[in-house]
């Protein structure tokens, strides 16, 4: 989650406060919900809720999840699978793909 909070895409991001929560099976206790606060491009990460609403919801296993970010596979494909779930609104949903640039491992 730390690498994906440094990877972020500030132009990518709408330009007012979004909050996606991150809920993730497979993960050791404590380890497995995570909050994302985006805002004017800045990205805070935070291991208990921050207190606002939250306007996007990701829910994955952790081996997906991993798989997705070291780009052993396409988020549509996985969401398509039902493999990650998007809950929120349609313009976040949407455009949460282009938030990140991922690790860029397997291309090495």
């Amino acid at each position: 989650m730390w690498d994906m909070h440094r990877k972020l895409v500030p132009e990518t991001v709408p330009p007012h406060r979004v909050v996606a929560e991150f809920r993730i099976s497979g993960a050791s206790r404590g380890k497995h919900r995570y909050w994302l606060v985006l805002d004017a491009g800045a990205a805070d990460l935070c291991l208990v809720a921050p207190g606002f609403e939250v306007d996007l919801i990701v829910e994955a296993d952790m081996r997906t999840l991993v798989a997705y970010w070291l780009e052993k596979v396409e988020i549509s494909d996985a969401i398509r699978s039902g493999e990650i779930r998007l809950t929120g609104r349609r313009d976040l949903v949407r455009n949460f793909p282009t938030w990140f640039r991922r690790c860029g491992v397997a291309a090495m």
